[in-house]
């Protein structure tokens, strides 16, 4: 073999071993980020799941306001037609008391005519 030949072929076997060990090294990066990546989806999928369960949360949190506004309208009004209800009754048993107290002096000076005659 010529001079050259052999430090060429060590030179060569160098390289291989260069590439080998740099592909070794470049899937052992792979790998670790291909694992990190994992890590992340799951985490961003935990996140959007939390999200999803606030959201639902927030959605029924609205829809119970909602029902309760209902009902406090509801409640409102009929507070409002029993308080007239009560003023009207009211209004009727001073009327009562005033009728029967005319009633009673009209009754009184009715028999006083009768009397002297």
């Amino acid at each position: 073999m010529d001079s050259y030949e052999i430090p060429a072929l060590v030179t060569a076997l160098c390289m291989m071993f260069m590439v080998v060990a740099a592909k070794i090294i470049t899937t052992m990066r792979l790998s670790s980020l291909e694992k990190q990546l994992s890590v992340l989806e799951r985490l961003r999928q935990e996140s959007l799941n939390r999200l999803k369960a606030l959201e639902n949360e927030k959605a029924i949190a609205n829809a119970n306001l909602y029902v309760l506004t209902n009902k406090k309208l509801v409640f409102i009004k009929r507070q409002k037609y029993l308080r007239n209800k009560i003023e009207e009754n009211d209004k009727e048993v001073l009327a009562r008391r005033e009728r029967t107290e005319i009633g009673s002096t009209v009754g009184t000076a009715a028999d006083a005519r009768k009397v002297k005659m």
